[in-house]
């Protein structure tokens, strides 16, 4: 379903003119501050991963994979991070990891540049999950195992080698649990 679509029935059963309410949000963000164009690119990776659940910030932040020292990278996403939860379009966890609604996430997938966001979150999910796992620890991995997984069954319709990474990053990860 897609949020553009007038008549479709989101899972509250609230007709989509719910995502009104998320377009008000969406349209405080000012297109030519660079913070909240970051801020845009962050909403729209947030969709990718499993809905509902904490995402870390850095997981989050790899996504965007900007130029630069890696904490000027992590210090540019957080501002962003922190402008959209102020906007009410992401939460913040009492972990520091931040949270979309399921609603939220579908609507901003339709606000971005679906393949392009998509991609980015595969290929940080991946990276990442390569990482953790070529510590042969599990542990850091379970944190966000919900995510790998969702981010594995998005990709299933690609069948590309990308696909093909993180199906392994994941059986790989099951292996050592």
């Amino acid at each position: 379903p897609s949020f553009r679509d007038e008549r479709v029935v989101v899972p509250t059963s609230h007709d989509a003119h719910v995502a009104r309410t998320f377009a008000l949000s969406l349209e405080r963000l000012d297109p030519d501050d660079p913070v909240d164009v970051l801020a845009q690119r962050l909403l729209a990776r947030a969709s990718f991963f499993a809905p509902g659940e904490p995402i870390a910030r850095d997981l989050l932040a790899a996504s965007l994979r900007l130029e630069g020292e890696e904490s000027s990278t992590l210090m540019a996403a957080e501002e962003a991070l922190v402008r959209l939860i102020e906007l009410g379009l992401l939460e913040e966890g009492k972990d520091g990891r931040v949270l979309m609604h399921r609603l939220v996430a579908l609507f901003a997938r339709d606000q971005g540049q679906e393949a392009v966001d998509r991609q980015a979150v595969e290929e940080a999910v991946c990276f990442e999950a390569n990482r953790l796992n070529q510590t042969g620890n599990p542990g850091p991995l379970m944190a966000w195992q919900l995510h790998l997984r969702a981010v594995v069954e998005e990709a299933l319709v690609c069948e590309d080698y990308l696909c093909a990474s993180l199906g392994n990053e994941l059986t790989l990860h099951l292996k050592m649990i």
